[in-house]
């Protein structure tokens, strides 16, 4: 394809295609100024080269249609890599292509969050896996002309693709008109705008489209075209047919769309009636003929033949495509406003066995606010949310809100599109909608806008935000008298559901104060919680008292026996009876806050595979972090890493800042407690480019790098970090101005450990009291107990005494639910056992080294090995830690290769695709100084130490 004027802009756009890793550009400019020849062209040579291109084109017609863009796209992939993915990846593709072959079993995944369909974060994550595939034995294009314009439910499923594009050779080249570029693209993609054609590029434009004019009617084409190659083809076209141009262009240069306008117009002329309607009501959204042909009466096919015989439409596969999108537009908007709402009424009433594109259908037909129409609209959504399809209840309720002729009408319906967006993880529209909420104004109160305010800071990394306001809000609610029977409510049935619809309002809304408070540590979010639940108690009696949600706010806010033990006891009934994935996550943070983590760990784990498998609303997305947390607590580092690694793909593919900065965090504080220094400053380094972390992750981070540095005998170093770490710097760093409680309590034994080894004790002990002052006289776990006696123990002057002290402490029974501080406990006691010529080092020392050895802590394996030594013990020096040289990720993946898993099965595993599987282990080989999986399994194998 010859591109003209382009030369420049060519250059560009192949560099940026060439260049290697993935990205996404985005061609914008005015309709008709050439982005579709120029994706068009880049196609064609990305084929020349051998590359593989996946190529669609959004339309008016199909907005409202289901995955129909993806259909297309996917319908281009090879049959085998579908086969290639994880089971349940695989499934899921099937089902949207509507493959014969698609077996029974497994069968499309579901839950009860999402019964009706895919669920959309498992789908994203399938369509990932796909193109990754797809780009192994070349690189990928992956073409998207009118990006805008693509169905709803494609563009959600591919918003992560072009936001972070899959890995390997795989480029995203997408067109949109630059007044038309939807909010999340802007900030995501290299854009690239296509300007008008210079005055010499039109003139050969014109003089190669094969029509002759000659001097003031070229002129006229000329000037009227203004270097748009749309207008500059289309005007020669109708000129060259008679049309006469001059009057337009003496009259001046005419903005480009009132120019084609014109031109259409004349395209229009002589056709039939029926012919005109058809193509109205092909314009009003709808290309299947069949509707069409309902809607228009029944006129006979025979009626489109003239206009594909002037080219306007085609006919291809029951279905009517424009010829070009500003036909389109032209056949729509050069009807009068009447006319069209007539058309789109009568295509509502054409598509009866299609409630969606129906009610959409009567919203387009609206020219005014409409409280019954928004109604319609409103319970059609609910309907469609109900039966598994979010993303078209959330574009519904947003035009019923726009047809809501109150404020407070308004508003709701904002709302409601606000909750459903949050659960398909879409930020950028949480965020809009919330602005739409606020600018709306008037006197209405709804606990949603500052509950999805402050849950969306906290996704965002900044949970302090509006946690304040929901807080205010909370207790302002819980203060008003309950109010009577609402309004509107016809039926003691309607003032029940009202009723229950506020309470689980308020439920969800306590949930996320439990879960901002909990990332804060702070003692004043605490309080002001704890004041709270017992108003709303009052107020909203049982059904909200007995909610889990209920319980993990009073566990943040004011923990003691008694909510230990109701913690408990819901546990054993959700284990007997099951229960929603929410509750399950909410009862395992529980849990996992009062130092449960066995409990902790059984809650979480099927919650999380649901969320990481895609299965699980992304609003649940939090409960990865809180199983991980708990399986480094018990020592279960390898399932940790497994967690760790698939929740950043997850939160990178959802596009939560927030939690992806904790899962980077926590594959750091993994790196750093097996002693891969080198490896976690790397990782760490990733955090640069993240939001800052929330003060609970931030505080485990310095507190793994001060455990890093102990390992390898930097005391100073060690003390240092959690110094400053424990101290509050008010306004300034990720930790605020509070110290994150009640996990501040955890440190303060490895405090003082360094401390006593730097001569610091006193600023220790100043320190330690810091700590305990804002929960002295509380309830404290039976680990909180341990390790405050376990730093007072280590800050004992006399040696003696502390041995003695701390060797209680650390053969507690309860110490080994934590394996890895029990560990670290008994090489402090043996080395004061050592210093002090007390009995028992050896023995002891041996014990921690056991203890690390398991695990896999190589820096505390190191220190114990130079204790036995130092006691006479004569120990096999330790095997060099063979995958320190590797990120996480790389680690993670190379310990299942070679446990004999296939790309395919580590993928199932980790919930990555097997293309990133490959990626991840044809990086990690050279760092090995190996070639292949049967290497990796002998270098593991021979990798085997001990004392």
């Amino acid at each position: 394809m010859e591109l003209i004027g382009r030369t420049g802009l060519w250059r560009t756009l192949t560099e940026l295609t060439r260049r290697p890793g993935g990205r996404a550009v985005l061609l914008t400019g005015n309709a008709g100024v050439g982005k579709t020849a120029l994706l068009d062209a880049l196609a064609d040579h990305a084929r020349a080269r051998g590359d593989r291109v996946l190529r669609t084109a959004g339309n008016r017609s199909g907005r409202m249609s289901s995955l129909t863009n993806l259909r297309e796209l996917l319908r281009e992939l090879p049959t085998p890599h579908l086969a290639d993915l994880p089971d349940r990846q695989a499934a899921v593709l099937r089902h949207v292509l509507d493959d014969p072959a698609t077996p029974q079993t497994p069968a499309t995944p579901q839950t009860p969050d999402t019964p009706g369909g895919p669920p959309p974060a498992l789908l994203r994550l399938a369509v990932r896996s796909a193109l990754e595939a797809a780009s192994g034995g070349a690189p990928l294009l992956l073409a998207l002309d009118d990006v805008d314009r693509l169905d709803e439910s494609t563009y959600d499923v591919l918003l992560p693709v072009l936001s972070s594009p899959p890995d390997g050779p795989v480029t995203v080249v997408a067109t949109c008109r630059e007044e038309l570029v939807p909010r999340e693209l802007g900030p995501v993609t290299e854009q690239v705008r296509v300007g008008p054609l210079d005055h010499a590029a039109a003139v050969e434009l014109l003089e190669t489209s094969g029509h002759h004019l000659g001097g003031r009617v070229r002129d006229a084409v000329l000037r009227a075209g203004a270097g748009n190659p749309l207008a500059l083809r289309e005007l020669a076209r109708s000129a060259a047919a008679g049309a006469a141009v001059e009057p337009v262009a003496l009259s001046g240069a005419l903005p480009v769309p009132q120019v084609l306008a014109d031109v259409f117009a004349r395209d229009l002329e002589g056709l039939t009636d029926d012919t005109r309607h058809l193509l109205l009501l092909a314009a009003c959204g709808e290309s299947d003929v069949q509707v069409l042909l309902r809607a228009a009466g029944q006129p006979g096919t025979a009626a489109w033949e003239p206009a594909e015989q002037r080219r306007l439409v085609s006919i291809d596969g029951g279905r009517v495509v424009f010829r070009h999108p500003l036909v389109e537009s032209h056949a729509y908007f050069s009807a009068p406003a009447a006319q069209r709402a007539r058309a789109h009424r009568a295509l509502a009433a054409a598509l009866g066995d299609r409630p969606e594109q129906a009610a959409w259908q009567l919203a387009a037909a609206a020219t005014a606010p409409d409280d019954d129409l928004a109604g319609h609209l409103a319970d059609v959504a609910l309907a469609q949310r109900g039966s598994g399809r979010p993303l078209p209840a959330a574009v519904l309720f947003e035009r019923a809100a726009d047809l809501s002729t109150t404020p407070a009408g308004r508003v709701h319906r904002l709302l409601d599109a606000t909750v459903t967006a949050a659960g398909l993880g879409r930020l950028a529209w949480v965020r809009d909608l919330l602005a739409r909420v606020q600018d709306t104004g008037g006197e209405h109160r709804d606990l949603r806008a500052p509950h999805m305010a402050a849950w969306l800071e906290t996704m965002r990394g900044n949970p302090r935000a509006t946690l304040e306001a929901l807080l205010q809000e909370l207790h302002q609610l819980a203060a008003d008298p309950p109010e009577g029977e609402p309004a509107g409510a016809d039926t003691a049935a309607d003032t029940a559901a009202d009723t229950a619809a506020d309470t689980a309002a308020v439920s969800s809304a306590i949930a996320t104060v439990g879960l901002s408070a909990t990332y804060l540590g702070d003692p004043t979010s605490q309080r002001a919680t704890a004041d709270l639940l017992p108003r709303a108690a009052a107020r909203w009696g049982p059904a909200l008292q007995d909610s889990t949600s209920f319980l993990f706010a009073r566990t943040v806010s004011d923990p003691d026996e008694q909510v230990r033990a109701a913690v408990l006891a819901a546990a054993f009934e959700h284990g007997r009876h099951g229960g929603r994935g929410d509750a399950a996550a909410q009862l395992g943070a529980a849990a996992s806050l009062l130092d449960e983590q066995p409990l902790a760990a059984d809650l979480l784990t099927p919650p999380v595979r649901a969320v990481l498998s895609g299965q699980a609303p992304t609003i649940y997305l939090s409960a990865p972090n809180a199983l991980v947390w708990a399986l480094i607590d018990l020592g279960r580092w390898d399932e940790a890493s497994n967690v760790a690694v698939a929740n950043l793909e997850a939160t990178r593919v959802n596009d939560i800042p927030g939690l992806r900065a904790i899962a980077h965090a926590q594959l750091a504080v993994l790196e750093l407690l097996r002693g891969h220094r080198r490896g976690a400053a790397a990782t760490t380094e990733q955090l640069r480019g993240e939001v800052p972390l929330v003060p609970l992750a931030h505080l485990r981070l310095r507190w793994a790098q001060a455990l890093a540095a102990a390992a390898d005998d930097e005391h100073e170093d060690a003390f240092a970090l959690l110094d400053a770490a424990l101290t509050p710097h008010p306004g300034t760093g990720p930790g605020g101005d509070v110290v994150p409680q009640p996990h501040g309590l955890l440190v303060l034994p490895d405090l003082a450990a360094a401390a006593r080894r730097t001569g610091r004790t006193d600023r220790a002990r100043e320190l330690l009291e810091q700590v305990r002052a804002p929960r002295r006289g509380r309830w404290r776990t039976a680990r909180q107990r341990l390790r405050l006696a376990a730093a007072e123990a280590l800050l004992t002057p006399d040696a003696e005494e502390a041995a003695t002290r701390l060797g209680q402490r650390a053969s507690s029974p309860q110490a080994g639910t934590w394996p890895v501080e029990q560990a670290v406990l008994l090489l402090e006691l043996a080395e004061l056992q050592h210093g002090a010529h007390l009995p028992g080092a050896q023995e002891t020392a041996a014990a921690a080294l056991d203890a690390f050895t398991r695990v896999g802590a190589a820096g505390w394996g190191g220190r114990a090995r130079r204790l036995l030594r130092a006691t006479g013990i004569q120990v096999r020096p330790a095997t060099d830690d063979v995958l320190a040289a590797l990120t996480p990720q790389q680690e993670q993946i190379a310990r299942l290769a070679a446990a004999g898993l296939s790309n395919r099965d580590i993928g199932e595993r980790l919930y990555l695709s097997p293309r990133t599987v490959g990626s991840h282990l044809y990086r990690a080989f050279p760092k090995l100084g190996i070639s292949n999986r049967g290497q990796l399994a002998a270098l593991l194998e021979g990798a085997t130490g001990g004392p």
